[in-house]
């Protein structure tokens, strides 16, 4: 008896922590995708040719620190490795966690400081931070506030 009480139990706990898993990835993949969706390129523009946004590398319990040479417009090599995350079962155990990240050099001008010219003379006009992350936490986090 005890034996079937123990069983349904971590039934019970195993099938919580499946939905939490799920629940976890979607949140993350929905702020990842937001960032990539948000990141500046379009098929006109002189400079954004599709280098950042492709450059979104999305990992379970661990960093990428590495760069893909992929261009396009769409952001298609960062969208793959987001929907990826969404295969794993990173929450089923302790401390399991998912990041995100932007390699290429000019990351925090994109981020935070945008183009100035008196940060380079050879920059025409100033151009602010497009805050990628910043606006996809803007949002994605108010439609999972409870």
């Amino acid at each position: 008896m005890g034996l079937g009480f123990a069983a349904s139990i971590r039934a019970k706990a195993d099938k919580q922590l499946e939905q939490v898993n799920t629940k976890i990835n979607d949140i993350a993949s929905d702020l990842f995708t937001t960032a990539v969706k948000l990141s500046p390129t379009k098929p006109m523009a002189k400079y954004a040719k599709g280098e950042f946004i492709n450059n979104w590398m999305a990992m379970s319990n661990g960093v990428d620190s590495g760069t893909r040479s992929t261009r396009s417009y769409d952001g298609m090599a960062s969208l793959t490795s987001i929907a990826a995350l969404k295969t794993k079962s990173t929450f089923l155990r302790r401390d399991g966690f998912v990041t995100l990240t932007n390699n290429v050099h000019y990351a925090g001008l994109v981020e935070y400081e945008g183009w100035k010219p008196e940060r380079n003379p050879r920059w025409s006009g100033r151009i602010g931070p497009y805050a990628p992350v910043r606006n996809a936490f803007i949002r994605v986090v108010p439609k999972y506030k409870k």
